[in-house]
């Protein structure tokens, strides 16, 4: 029988950081840093009161978030129809945001944590949906199936927006051409896109990362001048559209077409040269973001997610919570698969209602999405919590996959 003892020193040694070196081999000072850290990581997070007003409807919501300064930026983002403002509380050991909870309970509509597990020992919350940090995506490239993507309307206006601007590729394996995709193109773009919410690579991890993988970089040109670049490198694992960004992060760019038209050539050449699948790399879990709107109308199918969540708790279901959930569905993990939940302001709705966001949402590899309707008591909020919870576990759809 293993002893508590042992229990505890394996649970230790889990939170130890992997190591190829053993202690002694390496310096004392530095071994006890990189175990400080994990275990402050693993143990501590930030902690924020995020308070959002909308100006015109008087509704506010007033949301606890812990977790990442990143990822709360990113959620903040989603409140662009409101005023915002936020306090931070600092860095606060896990096992005490319940008493954060408690001591303002009154004041939070939504509870988010940034979590690998259920946070059910760490808020005092019965009800969470688990909402992935990042999914993965994969683009079919077999003939029927591209065929099929080819002919709908979102493909042909690619197709316009490419004649109209004249669009040409350039295929370079040189890798000089790299600092100039990183300084004109890829670091700009996400700064002038994301701001405070992007998460930027550096150049060093980008160049070995590319010439690892036989790494391709294609640009797309008009007039003699670069608009846009893709990095494309080929892993073990597969093909794998790995960066994508304007000149100068500029919004003309897109506009005319640029980021589509790269996909457009790449995934024809890459069918040409027998290619079965490629992988485009991870996206936000929001149905409704614009990175993962952008890649579903190409025919993106979902196949996992990083192993980090948001623990998107709603406190209560009034009008503001209501508000944002009709705006910002989103992917959540239920019984080891990947679903998607919609909410509908309308307390009754009818199929035409719920097939329209059957086909404004659903999204290839998610095992069903659920279209949840607006509680009959606005003012309820346990047991219209409960009510939703309940319809998730039980799988009732009233739109099916």
């Amino acid at each position: 029988m293993i002893s508590k003892h042992a229990v505890s020193l394996v649970k230790f040694f889990h939170i130890v950081p992997r190591t190829n070196k053993l202690p002694f081999y390496d310096s004392l000072g530095n071994y006890h840093k990189r175990l400080k850290s994990n275990l402050r990581n693993k143990l501590k997070t930030q902690v924020w009161i995020i308070k959002a007003k909308n100006s015109l409807t008087a509704d506010g919501l007033s949301i606890l978030f812990a977790g990442h300064h990143v990822n709360k930026n990113y959620l903040q983002s989603l409140l662009d129809d409101y005023s915002v403002r936020t306090k931070a509380l600092g860095t606060k050991w896990r096992i005490s945001l319940p008493f954060v909870l408690k001591k303002k309970h009154q004041h939070f509509n939504i509870a988010i944590v940034e979590s690998r597990y259920w946070p059910s020992r760490m808020l005092p919350v019965k009800y969470c949906f688990m909402i992935p940090l990042w999914v993965n995506g994969i683009i079919n490239l077999e003939p029927d199936f591209i065929e099929q993507t080819f002919k709908t309307k979102h493909i042909k206006y690619h197709e316009r927006k490419i004649d109209k601007g004249k669009f040409e590729y350039e295929i370079t394996k040189d890798v000089s051409w790299l600092q100039y995709f990183y300084n004109k193109m890829y670091h700009p773009h996400l700064v002038k896109k994301y701001g405070d919410s992007a998460l930027i690579t550096s150049y060093e991890e980008i160049r070995s990362r590319f010439v690892k993988n036989n790494g391709e970089l294609i640009f797309l040109r008009a007039d003699n001048k670069y608009l846009a670049g893709m990095i494309v490198v080929y892993t073990k694992k597969g093909v794998v559209l790995d960066k994508l960004a304007v000149l100068d992060g500029r919004r003309k760019y897109l506009k005319a077409g640029a980021t589509g038209a790269l996909y457009y050539f790449v995934i024809q050449r890459l069918m040409k040269k027998g290619h079965k699948h490629v992988i485009i790399g991870g996206s936000r879990a929001f149905l409704s973001d614009g990175v993962f709107s952008f890649k579903r109308k190409w025919g993106m199918e979902i196949f996992g997610n990083k192993k980090r969540y948001f623990a998107f708790c709603p406190l209560v279901l009034n009008s503001p919570v209501m508000n944002f959930l009709n705006k910002h569905p989103f992917i959540f993990r239920q019984k080891g698969k990947l679903s998607g939940a919609a909410f509908t302001m309308k307390k009754d709705p009818d199929s035409r209602h719920c097939d329209w966001f059957n086909r404004r949402y659903h999204t290839r590899g998610l095992n069903k999405l659920l279209v949840f309707s607006a509680p009959d008591h606005p003012k309820a909020s346990e047991l219209c919590i409960e009510a939703v919870f309940e319809a998730v576990s039980a799988t009732k759809s009233r739109a099916s996959a």
